[in-house]
């Protein structure tokens, strides 16, 4: 019974991973950022955001130069034509949302 629980639990840690992306933006030399529509849960990046703004952060990724990294994004509402993201170092970065292919509705 435990292998069986711990495989389940192995594989909802990786769905998230696996997910297809809500929106894409790729760059020069392999860059690309990914968008998703969950709830940002990533503790790494989420302190580099004020607490008080959490709840309308998103999860996202960057691929850098071969590397992975975990972000989250987020639309401000005062600028409702770019979009925010925040990577687990603390870079942060302004993107204009016309430049994201979204799938309808995010």
């Amino acid at each position: 019974m435990g292998t069986a629980v711990n495989v389940v639990l192995a594989l909802a840690l990786l769905l998230p991973a696996l997910a297809v992306a809500d929106g894409i933006l790729r760059g020069p030399n392999g860059t690309e950022l990914t968008f998703h529509d969950g709830a940002c849960r990533s503790e790494k990046v989420l302190r580099h955001i004020p607490k008080e703004l959490h709840p309308g952060f998103k999860t996202a990724g960057v691929l850098w130069e071969g590397k992975r990294y975990t972000a989250c994004w987020a639309s401000p509402p005062n600028m409702p034509e770019a979009v925010v993201i925040v990577d687990e170092l603390g870079e942060t970065g302004l993107i204009p949302r016309d430049a994201i292919t979204f799938d309808a509705g995010v």
